[in-house]
């Protein structure tokens, strides 16, 4: 698509932060509140869409480890939704930087990952694509990290009509579990097993390769949640 300068007479799109499955993240100043925000400019491929993005614009969830949007705007074919901007960069980013984190950092990280879910799965409301990627961290210094779960353009409520045909599968390969690829309708089980593939994959210092194995030196308490996060019977 053609970037315009402003959308809907409100979100100038300054320069792309991240692309993922609904659209491109773009660091935008919106013009009424006087402030940056993440502008998601939304992708427009099939039927579908206008839902998704009505799915997504109206997810409202207050909570210190939820990134929801706060407004949208739609302007001819351009839909954007907008949320609070978090500026210390993705987990994905600090995977990449930094390789294998330590057990301690990354059970605080799980800890903030999983009470983020448990509000959302208790607003009956599953992520879907819970990816280093889509974990935004706050600029923190030498302080304790802030975990934010953000983009909820996959995001369906319980009981929703899902909006791809059987065999299709929406999320993020190395993050799905095994009843979402036979075609099982999502639940929390699979985000929770998304969150054991990423405590894994912070701990191994690489995205998942289908290796099961964590690094030696994981204690017992941290590698038992693990393990049973990314058990495939969604049951355990």
């Amino acid at each position: 698509m053609g970037r315009p300068d402003v959308v809907a007479g409100r979100f100038a799109l300054c320069d792309p932060l991240a692309r993922g499955a609904t659209g491109t993240v773009w660091r935008a100043w919106d013009l009424r509140r006087g402030s940056y925000c993440a502008a998601k400019v939304m992708r427009q491929r099939d039927a579908a869409d206008p839902l998704r993005f009505a799915r997504e614009q109206g997810v409202r969830l207050t909570h210190p480890h939820l990134l929801t949007p706060y407004s949208w705007a739609a302007e001819d074919e351009h839909v954007v939704v907008a949320s609070p901007l978090v500026a210390g960069g993705s987990v994905h980013a600090l995977l990449g930087d930094y390789g294998p984190l330590s057990a301690e950092l990354v059970a605080d990280l799980l800890d903030q990952l999983l009470a983020g879910l448990a509000h959302a799965h208790g607003a009956g409301l599953v992520h879907r694509d819970v990816t280093p990627a889509n974990l935004l961290l706050d600029a923190t210094g030498d302080g304790r990290p802030h975990l934010w779960l953000a983009d909820f353009g996959l995001a369906v409520r319980s009981g929703e009509p899902r909006l791809t045909g059987l065999g299709t599968v929406l999320g993020t390969p190395g993050y799905l579990p095994p009843e979402v690829l036979g075609g099982a309708l999502p639940a929390p089980a699979a985000d929770l097993f998304a969150a054991g593939q990423v405590a894994a994959a912070l701990l191994r210092g690489a995205e998942p390769d289908g290796d099961a194995e964590l690094p030696d030196g994981v204690g017992s308490p941290l590698r038992a949640v693990v393990t049973a996060l990314v058990a495939a019977d969604p049951a355990d």
